[in-house]
């Protein structure tokens, strides 16, 4: 998720996983397309039984692939509600909050360690919350690195990059910034399984 506009009034945060849908639809087009050419050569044959099962569980795994992508949009305000939005291919989220009901910006930086036989590196994943009055926390990715693509040199640009745009929409509501870093297995995985489910918009129970 990035700043995508900001106005006098408004700022617009969004991520529309354009990749991961990619991914699927590419993954649906191979299977059809699997199949079409193994029908073609060798007709209703046992051959082509056997693709078109393959063929259905190519294109089960891309419906899954889109069905998990998500895109997010928040749009923030100084004085209207601001409504933060999850859509996927079969659900849409939508919560309005008042900006009044904000009251600071949390900033998580996950810090992990990949390793396996004969490589190892270093990532993290930025997490943005939004604390709200009653002590509930709205999460959301903000960004993602690791040394297995970039140099140390680079990794702190982004690292950068990512801080500041954090603080540009802690300004933007006027609320308190803060950061924490988490390095613990556990913590990453938990943060990447409520990325996963997106359940953030769901409304605590008192």
């Amino acid at each position: 998720m990035k700043i995508s506009g900001e106005t006098v009034g408004e700022l617009l945060l969004k991520n529309e996983n354009l990749p991961r849908f990619l991914q699927g639809f590419a993954y649906i087009s191979i299977g059809v397309l699997f199949s079409g050419i193994v029908y073609n050569s060798a007709g209703l044959s046992p051959a082509f039984a056997f693709s078109a099962v393959l063929s259905a569980g190519i294109i089960l795994i891309g419906a899954h692939t889109i069905n998990r992508s998500k895109i997010i949009k928040i749009r923030l305000s100084r004085e209207k509600d601001c409504l933060f939005s999850i859509l996927s291919m079969f659900s849409k989220q939508e919560r309005a909050i008042p900006a009044s009901s904000i009251k600071g910006i949390r900033l998580d930086q996950i810090i992990y360690t990949k390793r396996g036989r004969g490589y190892s590196w270093n990532g993290a994943i930025y997490s943005l919350g939004f604390i709200l009055d009653s002590g509930e926390e709205l999460a959301f990715e903000f960004g993602d690195f690791s040394t297995k693509f970039f140099d140390l040199t680079v990794m702190e640009g982004i690292n950068e990059k990512i801080r500041e745009e954090a603080m540009r929409v802690a300004e933007f509501l006027g609320v308190p910034y803060s950061e924490r870093i988490l390095d613990s297995r556990s913590d990453f995985k938990e943060r990447r399984e409520q990325f996963r489910k997106m359940d953030s918009l769901r409304q605590e129970e008192e």
